[in-house]
């Protein structure tokens, strides 16, 4: 029997987006009058099976503020009926979002601590639902902590936690506003993880140094992505031409775009003759112009903006070497270092050749390694060597596709989160009856 499930977190349930689409794999199959979420981004959720949604964002808490202080009436809570201030809302964020800094967060966080948001309408909603526990995606901001604890004090239900990123590490440098954010969110994050019953997180690495740092259990919960039984066939009926497609499919951000740019610059220096390269970059992210200017320097790249579901699987399966990357600069280096990109999975899936560019203190690159299912580079001069290797040898090509689909299968083993959460919902019950 499923339990009722409270998912907390930054980002909508997504078909496309990072988070928000781990998340959707993770309840993919879960009852949908068992699971409900509740978000602090303007997005439109996409999801199958989740029916249950309530959004609270930063504009909403601005706009409480202003209410209370010209005392003008309070409206009721923004929920999805009201899409059009979501996009409306979201091309504000999309525009903040540019000027992102420690101070900022701060002032997020003091703005979230006044609870002018907190209305009866949030209140009957989740009392409607009345979730056995909360599922909270862990990030960077203090006040999704306090309301993920604040539920489950008042509800009596157990606290999972669930980490893709190891926001303890995040960014530490010697401004001061950037001190004081690392120094309260490490302090949440340590007070979170002494409250939570359960604690997850995306890959091997992050769940056992976790373990070791701060002394619970920690399991591993990645991103699934279902596995097309055709997608072997088709891999192999590709057939050989003069032409080489090389695919990147993913974010642009936290410095990634400055090593696609190495690649490329690989690609011109090469100068392959004998096959005609087309080298496509697609992302929801859209570079800057400045970005743009240089990669056009490269005759055999181009920018071909966003793509989603059907879309992704065709380019995929038509992609010869699919494309992963990660900043090589200290402060993103230490925000990846136990992480694991959930782009990878969708790759390994698809049975792909995989040529990995990054830092061997990334999270990623280390899995891909220690598996053996991908081509890593992790310096300029090693990255022209093995692309150069793959584009003219088809046989290494296909060795590393079936890697890749063989490791698929490790993959399809998933964690029982059912049982799982119904024995922590038990426990608790009778924890709090003998201890009250």
């Amino acid at each position: 029997m499923y339990p009722r499930v409270l998912i907390i977190s930054h980002n909508a349930l997504s078909e496309h987006q990072s988070n928000g689409k781990t998340l959707n794999s993770i309840f993919k199959y879960w009852p949908t009058e068992k699971i409900a979420q509740m978000y602090f981004l303007p997005e439109i959720p996409e999801s199958s099976n989740c029916k249950q949604f309530f959004c609270i964002t930063d504009y909403d808490q601005i706009e409480a503020i202003m209410n209370s202080i010209t005392f003008r009436k309070k409206k009721k809570a923004r929920n999805l009926s009201m899409q059009a201030r979501l996009s409306y809302q979201n091309k504000i964020h999309s525009i903040i979002r540019k000027f992102k800094s420690p101070l900022l967060s701060l002032v997020r966080d003091a703005l979230w601590s006044l609870n002018l948001c907190k209305a009866k309408e949030l209140y009957n909603w989740i009392d409607k639902v009345n979730p056995e526990l909360i599922f909270l995606l862990a990030g960077d901001s203090k006040f999704a902590y306090d309301i993920g604890l604040f539920i489950s004090r008042n509800k009596k239900i157990p606290f999972a936690l669930y980490f893709t990123d190891d926001y303890t590490q995040y960014n530490f440098n010697f401004d001061l506003f950037n001190l004081l954010k690392t120094y309260l969110i490490r302090k949440k994050i340590r007070n979170a993880i002494k409250k939570a019953q359960l604690i997850f997180a995306i890959g091997e690495d992050m769940a056992l140094e976790y373990s070791k740092r701060f002394g619970k259990k920690v399991f591993v919960l990645h991103h699934y992505v279902e596995k097309n039984p055709l997608i072997k066939i088709n891999n192999a009926a590709k057939q050989k031409g003069d032409t080489l497609f090389i695919s990147y499919l993913g974010n642009i951000g936290l410095g990634r775009w400055s090593s696609l740019e190495k690649i490329a610059r690989a690609l011109e220096e090469l100068s392959i003759k004998e096959k005609k390269i087309i080298s496509n970059i697609y992302s929801l992210e859209k570079p800057s112009n400045k970005q743009i200017l240089s990669i056009s320097r490269y005759k055999s790249v181009l920018f071909c903006g966003s793509i989603k579901g059907d879309e992704i699987a065709k380019v995929l399966i038509n992609s010869d070497i699919v494309i992963f990357v990660e900043s090589f600069r200290g402060k993103y280096k230490k925000l990846t270092r136990l992480s694991i990109s959930t782009k990878i999975y969708e790759y390994i899936a698809f049975g792909k050749c995989i040529l990995a560019y990054g830092p061997v203190e990334n999270g990623t690159i280390r899995f891909l390694q220690s598996k053996k299912i991908a081509v890593v580079a992790t310096n300029y001069l090693n990255l022209k060597e093995k692309l150069n290797i793959l584009i003219r040898n088809d046989m290494e090509r296909r060795y590393y596709e079936k890697a890749a689909y063989d490791y698929s299968k490790v993959m399809e083993e998933r964690i029982n989160l059912c049982n799982l959460f119904c024995k922590i919902i038990n426990d608790y019950k009778e924890d709090y009856i003998v201890n009250g």
